[in-house]
């Protein structure tokens, strides 16, 4: 008799988990170890009390998602609260709870950012706002302040300018009302450097707690109104020279200044934005020497490093992890197809996906 010749891919999942909260430590000796194997057909992986249990029928709304791979050997993008439709289960919702996956940047050893893409370093999660690899002109926007050759800008006593204009981001009026963009900036960069957290000759951070008028005392909005004219914080701060901006934000949102009506979630609980000149090569971490230093216990002293290469004839911004205690982690915000032995890493759930062909 002849033997069957066809292939199939089997994935054999290794799951490490360790008791430090929310994030996996790759340095701690105490994990615990489990073994699945998926092929073929949807599986799940839910957490059962203490320990994981790999199921293939669908999971009830109960249920504690922590990765969910296709029967086409995807792991579909999970998030704290699934909505809408997935590739995976196409016109239906998830009637389940599935978990935001992350992808540790050290199992593809590099990976290419873009705009909007989310990053995590130890406890200080990032989104890529913006991103320029040449110099830029004036924004537009900064062609429309309404204050006339007669209004003062309360800090300096000059006009309005074209390329730096005079704005009203909070309830000061008469002579007080105005200040101009660049005092604003200096002013908002001056309060960031009373705090030694992000300390950095390299990069410039405005944390949203300090966005406060000193007058009148009104907390300034990320987004706000001048005259009518409506702008957004985020545009104002780019620089001219080459840059990337990062918003970023930790886990500890005591102090947050709170963002009302603001149709971006990230934006909303951010603690602020790093704007940051763009080298060759910029190390983030805790330690003095780095080109972006952050100043959170949960991120190593040399955590990252963030690059440029030339990738088809384009510029473009390469993160890596340097072994770091808790691991350089990308969020997984579509299906991703498991091509090649990928490592996910679901709160403090390390999931090493390893694939192979079988014959039967």
């Amino acid at each position: 008799m002849g033997q069957c010749q066809m292939r199939n891919e089997r994935i054999s999942i290794q799951c490490l988990t360790n008791s430090t909260g929310d994030r996996f430590d790759y340095e701690s000796i105490s994990n615990q170890k489990q073994q699945f194997t998926v092929q073929n057909q949807d599986s799940y992986i839910i957490r059962n009390e203490e320990t994981l249990q790999l199921i293939n029928e669908l999971p009830n709304e109960n249920s504690e998602v922590l990765l969910f791979v296709t029967a086409k050997n995807t792991i579909v993008a999970g998030t704290s609260q699934q909505q809408g439709n997935s590739t995976a289960l196409t016109n239906t919702k998830f009637p389940f709870k599935l978990k935001k996956n992350w992808l540790t940047v050290r199992s593809v050893n590099k990976y290419p950012l873009n705009v909007n893409d989310i990053f995590r370093l130890g406890k200080m999660t990032f989104r890529i706002s913006s991103l320029s690899f040449n110099p830029l002109t004036e924004p537009e926007l900064l062609n429309q302040s309404k204050a006339d050759s007669n209004d003062q800008c309360r800090i300096c006593l000059g006009n309005t300018q074209s390329s730096n204009p005079l704005l009203n981001p909070c309830k000061c009026s008469g002579s007080l009302k105005y200040i101009h963009l660049d005092c604003m900036k200096r002013w908002l960069k001056e309060q960031t450097q009373s705090s030694k957290q992000y300390q950095s000759e390299k990069s410039e951070t405005y944390l949203w707690n300090s966005l406060k008028c000193e007058i009148c005392q009104e907390s300034y909005k990320v987004i706000f109104q001048s005259d009518g004219v409506t702008y957004h914080m985020l545009e104002l701060l780019k620089p001219r020279y080459p840059y990337v901006m990062l918003e970023f934000y930790t886990k500890k949102k005591d102090n947050q200044v709170v963002q009302i009506n603001l149709g971006d979630r990230f934006t909303s609980k951010a603690d602020g934005v790093m704007v940051i000149s763009l080298g060759e090569k910029m190390s983030l971490g805790r330690a003095r020497e780095n080109w972006i230093r952050l100043g959170e216990v949960s991120v190593s002293r040399f955590h990252a490093t963030l690059q440029i290469e030339r990738i088809q004839e384009q510029d473009s911004l390469i993160l890596f992890d340097n072994n770091s205690k808790f691991g350089t982690l990308v969020k997984i915000t579509e299906d991703m197809p498991i091509y090649q032995d990928l490592e996910v890493q679901v709160g403090n759930s390390l999931f090493k996906l390893q694939t192979s062909n079988i014959t039967c």
